[in-house]
C-alpha cells in the first residue's frame, strides 16, 4: 500500500506506519462514517446541519472514534486536524493536519506534501486548489486541536528529515 495509497484521513488522524495499520484506520473511519449517517435508505443530505459548530463536533467524533486506545501520542507535539466539508456531508471529504508553520496532506496517488500554514492554505489547501473535485465556494474547513500521533511523527521524520531530526527507523509489516 504505502503512503501514496492511503486516504487523506488516515494520514491526518494517525499517520502511516504500516499497510496493516492504515487498513485498520480506514476500516474504523468507514464504519464510524456509516454509523453517523444512520439508515442510508432514509438519509437526506439536506437534513444535515452545516453549521461550523456541528461540523467541528462531527470532526471530533470521527477522530476520537478512529484513534483508539492503542494510538500513542506525543504530548509535546500539538497539532490541528482539519476536515473539509461540503454542505450535506456528515464526514469530511478531505482531511489534513497542521504542525507549527506547515500543513501536511496527501491525496489519491500523491506522496505526503507540506505547505506553509498560511491563512489561505489552511482554508483551501494546495491539493484542493489543484483538484477539479473541490469548489472553494462549496467547501469549508473546520479544525480541532489534538496531539500528534507517534505514527504521524515517524512519517514526518522519514519524509522531512531536516525538519524532524531523530530516529527515522520504522517498523514495517
Amino acid at each position: 500500500m504505502g503512503v501514496r495509497d492511503c486516504a487523506c484521513y488516515v494520514i491526518a488522524i494517525d499517520g502511516f506506519i504500516s499497510d496493516a495499520r492504515a487498513k485498520a484506520i480506514q476500516q474504523r473511519f468507514e464504519a464510524k462514517a456509516l454509523m453517523m449517517m444512520g439508515d442510508l435508505a432514509s438519509f437526506r443530505a439536506e437534513s444535515v446541519d452545516n453549521s461550523t459548530v456541528s461540523r467541528e463536533g462531527r470532526l471530533k467524533v470521527i477522530v476520537t472514534a478512529v484513534r483508539d486506545k492503542d494510538t500513542k501520542v506525543v504530548d509535546d507535539y500539538n497539532i490541528e486536524i482539519y476536515g473539509v466539508f461540503r454542505d450535506g456531508q456528515v464526514t469530511p471529504e478531505h482531511m489534513y493536519f497542521r504542525y507549527g508553520e506547515y500543513l501536511y496532506e496527501t491525496g489519491p496517488n500523491d506522496p505526503l506534501v507540506d505547505a506553509p500554514a498560511s491563512k489561505s492554505n489552511l482554508e483551501f489547501t494546495p491539493f484542493e486548489r489543484n483538484s477539479s473535485s473541490f469548489d472553494k465556494s462549496k467547501c469549508r474547513a473546520v479544525k480541532m486541536d489534538a496531539k500528534m500521533s507517534c505514527n504521524q511523527l515517524a512519517l514526518l521524520r522519514e519524509t522531512f528529515p531536516d525538519r524532524f531530526p531523530g530516529d527515522r527507523k520504522r517498523k514495517r509489516d
